[in-house]
C-alpha cells in the first residue's frame, strides 16, 4: 500500500518499508475527507475507502495524548497512536503548483514518446 499523498514514496512493499509506520484510513466526516483529500493533491480521483496516508505528514499535536506512555515514561510503538478526530495532515505535502508540474512532465514524456513512435512508423512506411 502507497501513501496517498501524490509525493510521497511510502510504501509498506518496499524493502526499506519502516514497519513501525501505520498508515491512516481517510475519516468517514465528508468535510474532514475533503479535506484530507486536498491535501494529497491528486489529480485523479482516490478511493477514500481504500486509500490510506502515513504518519510523516501529521504534527505530533495530530496524536491523541497516551496518559499511560507520559506517565510511565514509556515509549510506545508508533503503531499505537491514534489520530485525534480532527486531525487534518499539514507535514511534507506537496504544493500545488508542484504537483500539476509534474503531472505537465509525464504528459511530455508520453508525447514525445508517441511522436517517436509516429516518426518510426512514417520511416518505415517509406522505405
Amino acid at each position: 500500500m502507497r501513501c496517498a499523498v501524490v509525493t510521497c514514496n511510502v510504501d509498506n512493499q518496499s524493502k526499506n518499508y519502516n514497519r513501525d509506520l501505520m498508515f491512516f484510513h481517510f475519516p468517514k466526516d465528508d468535510n474532514l475527507s475533503k479535506q484530507w483529500l486536498q491535501a494529497c493533491k491528486r489529480d485523479h480521483k482516490v478511493n477514500i475507502l481504500n486509500a490510506r496516508i502515513c504518519p510523516l505528514h501529521f504534527d505530533k499535536e495530530n496524536y491523541e495524548r497516551n496518559l499511560k506512555e507520559e506517565l510511565l515514561g514509556l515509549t510506545l510503538n508508533k503503531r499505537q497512536r491514534l489520530l485525534k478526530p480532527d486531525a487534518i495532515p499539514t507535514l511534507n505535502l506537496p504544493k500545488q503548483m508542484e504537483s500539476l508540474k509534474d503531472g505537465y512532465k509525464r504528459n511530455d514524456r508520453q508525447l514525445k514518446r508517441q511522436a517517436t513512435k509516429l516518426i518510426k512508423i512514417m520511416l518505415d512506411m517509406g522505405k
